[in-house]
């Protein structure tokens, strides 16, 4: 298990480990209220800058989703190995939500998953109001494993078994 060596290509996306070139657009993704709406709210602009110190690219798993026809920043992914297991999620800026970028995205990295790990499964959790969050999960195979509460609001944790 390593970090990205190439980026992840699929017929519409680049899927690269992030520069610091990219650290405004990062912060805008962590600071919008339309992207963080499902994600506890928008990060004040200080905070995403202290959690973005260091050298970028360094965390296992970050993913920063362009566009290949021009680059374009869409969006990020995130496989986080928390508490024994990878966590999948995602977030993309609303100019290019509808276009299945996410879905797009979201394949790329858990087939990344499953030939560069050996892990069994891959969970993600989404808050259970987000229709096209949901919806997403179940497209790319995603099966709902249970539900919680937290923090006044219900959330769907779903996983996805090596195939």
């Amino acid at each position: 298990m390593g970090w990205l060596q190439d980026p992840l290509e699929t017929s519409r996306l680049v899927l690269r480990a992030p520069t610091e070139s990219d650290l405004d657009v990062i912060v805008r993704m962590l600071t919008d209220p339309t992207v963080r709406g499902y994600l506890g709210g928008p990060v004040p602009e200080d905070r995403a800058r202290a959690t973005l110190a260091g050298p970028p690219g360094e965390k296992w798993g970050s993913f920063l989703v362009t566009r290949a026809t021009d680059a374009a920043v869409v969006g990020s992914c995130l496989v986080d190995a928390a508490d024994g297991e990878l966590d999948i999620s995602y977030q993309l800026l609303p100019e290019f939500w509808g276009h299945g970028y996410a879905r797009e995205a979201v394949l790329a990295v858990l087939d990344w998953i499953w030939h560069e790990t050996d892990a069994g499964h891959v969970v993600a959790v989404t808050r259970a109001d987000n229709a096209a969050s949901v919806k997403l999960l179940q497209v790319v195979g995603m099966s709902m494993e249970s539900e919680f509460e937290d923090h006044g609001a219900w959330f769907i944790r779903f996983h996805l078994d090596r195939p």
